[in-house]
């Protein structure tokens, strides 16, 4: 860029040089030197809105180039920004969910070794059982030692039954509060779990939101900068053809010649003709410059 502004100054400077030539050409009455000068300045002249041209196309990737790495690099701040929570929340829900399931375990051995440490005391006896006995010890009394053993035999194993039965009873009671526990651990697994898949799924639609937010930024701004650039070349378009318009019409500057009166105009008309014919030059042997000229005046 900095090399096109000092080429753009340096032809600016040749065309400076060369109208102050042409004029002092014309002011002389040297007309091929100034037709020869004018040429030079048409060339200038498309040179330098060439170079212009180039400038601002180049200004214009450059504007885009800068756009986009200020979108790179706001997307590698929100990248950076974005894993960095990403991380901490997936550290701190792994850090809560093992907690939980710490808790639920050791609530569910708790429930499951206060069964196997505790032995049921006896249960209080029927009236079967009770019936059995007071037989028994009626017996005894009568000394009906016979009767009351067997009598005996029989409540020992009515009292064994029905302990049996109370101490199934309790197993049972107690399966049924681990699976009460299990469920109630496994519901607690699940629930902290879908609510960390929902924060999670949260967390991602905020960050999708933000990284459109970004992308729908710069597309604004990389539309504007072309919009505000095809404007821009579309001025040098017009500018361009209507200076080419001015060049096409452009005449060499009248000499002083022009305020004499008509017969000093015939007179000199006649002698600048006269001299013109008498110094002509063969068109093979006039310098290429010159037969150029020559040839465009015809």
């Amino acid at each position: 860029m900095a090399s096109t502004t000092r080429s753009n100054d340096d032809l600016s400077n040749s065309i400076n040089q060369l109208d102050a030539k042409l004029s002092k050409d014309v002011e002389d009455g040297k007309y091929l030197e100034a037709e020869h000068t004018r040429r030079q300045l048409v060339v200038l002249g498309l040179k330098q809105r060439s170079s212009e041209r180039s400038q601002l196309i180049e200004k214009h990737r450059q504007d885009q180039a800068n756009l986009k790495a200020e979108y790179d690099s706001k997307m590698d701040n929100f990248k950076s920004k974005w894993d960095k929570k990403l991380r901490s929340f997936e550290t701190e829900a792994e850090q809560k969910i093992e907690e939980v399931k710490k808790q639920a375990t050791a609530e569910l051995e708790s429930t499951k070794s206060k069964g196997s440490q505790t032995s049921p005391r006896k249960p209080k006896p029927s009236q079967k059982l009770q019936n059995l006995r007071l037989r028994e010890k009626h017996l005894a009394a009568m000394q009906d030692f016979y009767g009351a053993q067997s009598i005996k035999l029989q409540a020992d194993q009515t009292e064994k039954d029905e302990y049996n039965a109370y101490k199934k009873r309790l197993e049972d009671q107690h399966q049924q509060k681990v699976r009460r526990v299990e469920r109630e651990t496994t519901k607690k697994i699940q629930d902290i779990l879908a609510e960390t898949d929902a924060k999670r799924q949260a967390l991602y639609s905020e960050r999708g939101l933000d990284a459109a937010l970004i992308e729908q930024r710069y597309q604004d701004l990389v539309s504007e900068e072309k919009a505000s650039f095809e404007r821009a070349l579309h001025l040098f378009d017009l500018a361009e053809h209507r200076s080419g318009d001015m060049n096409a019409s452009r005449t060499l500057p009248q000499s002083k010649t022009s305020n004499t009166s008509p017969k000093q105009s015939t007179s000199y008309t006649s002698k600048t003709q006269t001299k013109h014919e008498t110094n002509q030059t063969p068109a093979s042997h006039r310098p290429p410059l010159l037969q150029s000229i020559a040839s465009e005046s015809m």
